[in-house]
């Protein structure tokens, strides 16, 4: 039945999901035309540990990226092709920045499935691809969407059967793209789809920063950003399709009205090597032509004179010589366009995404090699080029009757349409709504205004029409672009405290980005402050938060620290977090990355003796925030022992194991139990908790808390993980945690609670949870915002910095 499911599914994948849209190209090109293969890292699954996405710097020291900022450090973890994620995956989550690749790969991956080039180590699948914002829309199940593709290619009754054998991949686009007010119904519609047909594969995109919870039993990675050689393939791809085509064309139709050219006469290998490489000599060194009619000839050598005819062979010629021609201007498009990007930081640290790829190269081609030094820059020449050539595409033609339109014109309208579309939070408008809203703008007629929707789509490619009656921008990047220029060009304090509203919003991050590079120090000033007094409304009104916030300040006083106030803030607040897991743990670590608080960057609290050891090289971070975030790994290591999920840096410990020489623990330390581990490190936690409490000369009674609590644990040690009795020493491991884990947990919270002010149960509600992780989120953007290096007023934005998360009363 695959098979036959496989055949008849083909052709509507090829047409369907095997082309894409491109920018300065009228028509879908194939996907394999322009499509570069991706790398990805996966993400560590350790939810609540405090440091599983910085970087080091050479010197150990914080290199002040904010967190959206840290591509550059991506380059020091480990990459993996992307399809050997998806076949070692079975469900994968897939992450990405705006234009990061993710819709293209997962169309990839539906092409080489339904082509037999997708290796799985399994029998074949059937690509299933569903953009989940259609279906969104449309408000119809992922089971629905399912039937109805396997009904157009008339074979429904397939469906049931091809899911309970497990024999679908199913790549399910774009959940950051589905209204916010279905994100949660999709989410748990896609796990329990995932639940009850759980043999399939599952691939889920999503934004970067827009995912709002982990999908269970889904291993989460996210695409990486080009390195320099698929910089450069990306970059002789595009000048391909969007240069060398025309370019070849001309170029061989000049060639062949040469009288010199003379077609082949006779299947003779000879005379077609001869004639070849004169043609080829014509555009290439000779000795270039000689290589490649050799290898054309070699080619044409496995086919028999009665398989190939003289016409097609002269065909094969001609074909080889416009690939040649088209491969060299690429060639040379290529050289030069690196050359210019390696000599602008600005936009080489931003150009390593193929939708930015593709609006560089269109401005690097019409600029004649000068690129732009600034992002908005880039979007406005390139994007204003578009707007320029409107008329200059063959397309859609305007009626009689109908007004032409002026690019100010143009430009206003998407503008306001973006804004407009942002503010309804619809990404994925009706056709019927955007003609009303263009009807509006330009109080016009309905059929002018649908005139005018069809232009757009049809001849610069900012919007397009992505299923039936259903419009969009082409990108969110350009959607935020316009949006962003809209609030620009009609600033006043009214607008600008509307774009504060959504600050903590994810959809809204890069608007809120791309506004402030485009307005003036005055103005930029004035939205920075709005955003500020916005994030403090965020917890204001909740009795509970502001009281969160009270302790995290008083606590923060109460420690000796060389660190700067807010930093300390900042620290408190993601360790109070990450002792009771919630959805607004991972903000708030994301803004304790954002601070100079050494220790986090030097040590790594997914392996506490790495930490240990940092501690011991730096003297200067033994300090009171050393102690209570070796007491929160001891919970954590505790909490993830007690769910058994896995919260250790295996690799670092298994590097250890091998290093001791112990032909042993060589064998074994790929295999040992994480329990053992996580116990190790708990351990280790006490330890270097009782050494602090010493070196600080704190209270004896919190040490000797602390030594009767590392006393009632466990026996059982890493050693026995190598023993010959290492199963009944898991066993009796497990059993002890199962039995005594949960009172123990207990006490030790009891006692941090006591002696060091931390540990605290908030029990915040779910609204509560959802506020402050906009809030962290909001503080993430502020900090990222006042990093860009604006020219604001500095008292403004020191201002600003010392008051972060600080209750209002205090901030005086």
């Amino acid at each position: 039945m695959v098979q036959q499911v496989r055949e008849f599914a083909y052709a509507d994948i090829k047409k369907r999901v095997g082309t894409m849209r491109m920018l300065r190209v009228n028509q879908p090109i194939p996907v394999t035309d322009i499509y570069v293969d991706l790398n990805i890292f996966k993400r560590v699954s350790s939810d609540f540990s405090f440091s599983n996405w910085h970087g080091e710097s050479e010197d150990n020291k914080h290199n002040g990226y904010s967190f959206d900022r840290l591509g550059v450090e991506q380059a020091k973890r480990e990459r993996i092709p992307a399809q050997q994620a998806i076949r070692e995956c079975r469900r994968l989550t897939l992450l990405g920045k705006p234009g990061a690749g993710k819709t293209t790969l997962l169309k990839m991956l539906a092409n080489a499935c339904i082509e037999d080039k997708l290796v799985l180590n399994e029998p074949k699948h059937i690509p299933v691809f569903i953009t989940l914002q259609e279906i969104a829309k449309e408000e119809r199940s992922l089971w629905d969407e399912i039937q109805s593709q396997f009904r157009g290619w008339g074979i429904a009754e397939a469906a049931e059967p091809i899911l309970k054998e497990g024999r679908a991949i199913v790549l399910l686009d774009g959940l950051d793209e589905v209204p916010i007010s279905q994100n949660n119904y999709m989410t748990r519609q896609i796990l329990r789809f995932c639940q009850e047909y759980s043999n399939n594969r599952f691939v889920v995109t999503c934004r970067t920063q827009s995912l709002r919870s982990s999908f269970e039993d889904f291993t989460e990675a996210e695409i990486a950003d080009f390195t320099p050689e698929q910089v450069s393939q990306y970059v002789f791809n595009w000048s391909s399709v969007v240069v060398g085509h025309a370019e070849a064309t001309k170029v061989l139709d000049s060639v062949l009205q040469d009288s010199s050219w003379e077609t082949v006469s006779e299947f003779n290998l000879e005379q077609i090597a001869q004639a070849s490489k004169n043609l080829f000599s014509k555009v290439t060194s000779d000795s270039e032509a000689d290589k490649i009619s050799k290898e054309l000839v070699q080619r044409l050598s496995e086919y028999s004179e009665l398989s190939l005819d003289l016409e097609l062979v002269n065909a094969i010629i001609q074909l080889w010589l416009f690939e040649l021609v088209k491969g060299n201007i690429a060639a040379r498009f290529t050289n030069s366009f690196i050359s210019q990007l390696s000599q602008n930081k600005a936009l080489a640290e931003i150009a390593i995404t193929p939708i930015l790829l593709n609006l560089t190269c269109s401005v690097f081609l019409d600029e004649q090699g000068r690129l732009p030094n600034k992002r908005v820059d880039l979007y406005q020449k390139g994007i204003r080029d578009l707007l320029i050539k409107w008329d200059q595409f063959k397309g859609i033609q305007q009626r009689d009757g109908f007004r032409s339109i002026s690019l100010d014109e143009k430009e206003n309208l998407l503008a306001w349409l973006a804004y407009t579309l942002f503010q309804d939070n619809d990404y994925f408008p009706e056709q019927r709504k955007l003609i009303n809203l263009i009807a509006n703008h330009f109080q016009i007629q309905r059929l002018e205004a649908e005139q005018i929707l069809r232009s757009l789509e049809a001849q610069h490619g900012l919007i397009i029409e992505r299923s039936e009656g259903y419009f969009s921008f082409s990108h969110l990047t350009f959607q935020e672009y316009f949006a962003a220029l809209y609030i620009v060009d009609n600033k006043s304090l009214g607008i600008l405290q509307a774009l504060a509203s959504n600050i903590g919003y994810s959809n809204w991050r890069e608007v809120f980005l791309i506004t402030l590079e485009m307005l003036s120090d005055i103005d930029r000033g004035n939205l920075l402050y709005q955003m500020k007094q916005q994030i403090d409304f965020l917890v204001e009104q909740d009795g509970k938060l502001k009281q969160f916030l009270i302790w995290v300040n008083t606590k923060s006083q109460s420690v000796k620290a060389t660190y700067k106030p807010a930093s300390v803030r900042i620290f408190y607040a993601a360790h109070a977090l990450a002792l009771f897991p919630g959805i607004a743990n991972e903000s708030s670590r994301h803004l304790a990355q954002t601070t100079e608080l050494d220790f986090v960057l030097v040590g790594d609290p997914e392996s506490t003796l790495k930490f240990g050891r940092a501690l011991a090289n730096y003297p200067d971070l033994r300090c009171d925030i050393a102690l209570d975030l070796s007491l929160g790994i001891a919970v954590i290591r505790a909490i993830y022992i007690l769910q058994k999920r896995e919260s250790i840096d295996r690799q670092y410990y298994q590097d250890l194991f091998q290093q001791t020489g112990n032909p042993i623990h060589k064998a074994l330390s790929s295999i040992i139990p994480d329990i053992f581990l996580s116990n190790y490190d708990l351990h280790y936690a006490l330890q270097l908790a009782c050494a602090l409490t010493n070196d600080l000369n704190l209270s004896s009674e919190l040490k000797l808390n602390l030594e009767k609590l590392k006393e009632k644990l466990s026996p059982i040690t890493t050693n026995h993980a190598f023993g010959g009795e290492r199963e009944e020493s898991l066993k009796q491991l497990e059993e002890w945690w199962q039995c005594h884990g949960t009172k123990w947990l207990e006490q030790l919270r009891a006692v941090m609670v006591e002696y060091r002010n931390i540990g605290h149960d908030w029990q915040f509600t779910e609204d509560q949870e959802e506020q402050l992780k906009r809030y962290f989120d909001a503080n993430n953007l502020l900090i990222s915002c006042l990093g860009k290096g604006y020219g604001v007023y500095k008292n403004l934005g020191e201002k600003i910095k010392e008051t972060l998360l600080l209750p209002t009363a205090e901030e005086d």
